[in-house]
């Protein structure tokens, strides 16, 4: 009994030391982050309750690498005004209001996407630095260069710590594994209805 005991110890340690760089890599493979992003616009993805990617967005616009900010909100205009808010953020940031536009109503990175290139269209924008949380980046970049395929619009991604992506052991982490997997989920999701990305 003891042997057996011993025998299943030695085997979790193997496997634990086994799994534990696989998981990493798999949890790494999420987060895709251009270290000198430069761009005409920041363009801030829905979904940023609290106010993080749009915090890494101004500080962006304040060292220059992007010229303006475009944040995308899952809020319809008519039920209420989050431009005022976002606006008011940037500017006590040091980042003129004129500088950022807010466009409401997205449901999902595809309406991000296809909403951020409306407006760099009609702004006559051409490259954009996509803000969103770290576990989304792969999923993200992908869609809006799918998205943008063929319209002569250019994005890379900057992450936001969002205190789930990059970090070691992350599956130990019941939140950190919930989004994880989610991640892993939708991109399966998007592979499925959309096909190859890019």
């Amino acid at each position: 009994m003891r042997q057996a005991a011993g025998l299943l110890v030695l085997l979790a340690a193997v496997a634990a030391v086994t799994w534990a760089p696989v998981l990493d890599a798999a949890g790494g493979f999420l987060v895709v982050h251009d270290s000198r992003p430069s761009g005409d616009v920041a363009v801030v993805l829905s979904g940023d309750a609290m106010r993080q990617r749009l915090r890494a967005a101004v500080a962006l616009a304040r060292r220059g690498a992007v010229g303006h900010i475009v944040v995308l909100t899952g809020t319809p205009p008519e039920f209420y005004d989050e431009g005022i808010a976002v606006r008011a953020f940037a500017r006590r940031q040091g980042v003129a209001p004129g500088r950022v536009t807010v466009v409401g109503a997205a449901r999902s990175t595809v309406d991000d996407a296809r909403l951020a290139a409306a407006v760099m269209r009609a702004r006559g924008w051409r490259r954009a630095v996509v803000v969103t949380s770290a576990s989304h980046t792969r999923r993200a970049g992908l869609i809006f260069c799918r998205v943008w395929r063929g319209t002569g619009l250019e994005a890379s991604t900057y992450a936001v710590d969002d205190g789930i992506l990059p970090r070691r052991r992350w599956w130990a982490d019941d939140a950190a594994r919930e989004a994880v997997i989610l991640e892993y989920v939708k991109l399966a999701v998007y592979l499925v209805r959309y096909g190859p990305m890019c």
